[in-house]
């Protein structure tokens, strides 16, 4: 299903006057991508755009270079990935102009439209004003509506710059649908604290440059980790109980090496195989110098104000 028009394929069930019922106000959009695409992002600084793969969009052979935005939550998980870059909706459209591309159908119909400060004379431009299409727009109250009943896909015909997105989270990846690779996908089925816990890892292990605020939010005391770090911090933990004890174990949390250990340990954690995290992680002499070694690294990491803040181990 590819249409020109979106009067062609927008036909809600719903009458104009109870439209406010299913309409909500678009304020905010998500890059959502599988977890070393997310690390890439971190290492690039950007978001960057590339070429449209679907070969059925009337963007496949124009080498059109665009960044995937939506607002939709994933009830079944993301089929897109497991990390979420949030970013308000206005920063993307500000200055940009507005067309409808397509309307795609893969287990869920999509409305596509392209924000571009570019001319496009084969595409047709969609006004939120005039247009009653899924997204709308009230001049009188200046504000942005979605018809959340359907699945709206933003192309940005632009880089993101990291610096640009407010929050970073996690979702569950969908189970059976990838929107890379269906059969092979190592994320498909993990749940949002899984993914919290790899990606953190694969962060921290590479020494990628982060921005504390997108993990943390701040308070007069401090920065304090959100849910990406609880989370992750909660699966570390999980893992270290797990970890059989090793003899000689030598290394103090304390100790100026156990940073490097951590980080070493950290390149090896895989979901449900944990021998190459505990071979290295063994090397703590306990298991609760091993999650405040692990703990302090995260301090550092994410400017925290204390390591109490991720939870104890007693």
């Amino acid at each position: 299903m590819n249409y020109h028009s979106w009067k062609e394929t927008y036909k809600p069930s719903y009458s104009n006057e109870n439209r406010a019922e299913n309409f909500n106000p678009l304020t905010l959009l998500w890059h959502i991508a599988h977890i070393n695409t997310a690390v890439r992002i971190l290492h690039d600084g950007a978001c960057k755009a590339s070429l449209v793969f679907d070969e059925e969009s009337r963007l496949f052979n124009s080498r059109t270079l665009v960044t995937w935005l939506s607002p939709n939550y994933w009830t079944d998980g993301s089929r897109y990935g497991n990390v979420a870059f949030k970013i308000p909706f206005e920063k993307i459209i500000c200055g940009k102009k507005y067309y409808w591309v397509e309307t795609r159908n893969y287990n869920a119909i999509a409305h596509r439209f392209l924000i571009t400060s570019l001319d496009h004379p084969e595409l047709t431009i969609y006004d939120p004003v005039a247009d009653t299409g899924p997204w709308r727009f009230d001049p009188a109250a200046q504000v942005h509506y979605w018809d959340s009943k359907e699945t709206l896909e933003f192309m940005l015909e632009e880089n993101i710059p990291v610096s640009d997105f407010m929050q970073i989270e996690t979702f569950k990846h969908h189970e059976h649908q990838c929107c890379v690779d269906t059969v092979n996908c190592g994320d498909k089925s993990t749940d949002s604290q899984d993914s919290a816990a790899l990606f953190i890892a694969k962060v921290i292990a590479a020494d990628v440059a982060v921005q504390p605020r997108h993990f943390t939010r701040l308070l007069p005391e401090g920065r304090y980790p959100n849910a990406i770090l609880l989370f992750a911090m909660g699966k570390f933990k999980e893992v270290i109980i797990a970890m059989p004890p090793a003899d000689p174990a030598w290394l103090a949390a304390a100790d100026p090496l156990a940073e490097f250990y951590i980080k070493a340990a950290l390149h090896f954690l895989k979901p449900y195989h944990p021998a190459g995290f505990n071979a290295i992680a063994q090397s703590f002499l306990s298991k609760k110098d091993c999650f405040e070694a692990l703990a302090r690294v995260m301090v550092k990491k994410f400017a925290l104000a204390d390591a109490s803040s991720l939870g104890r181990f007693d």
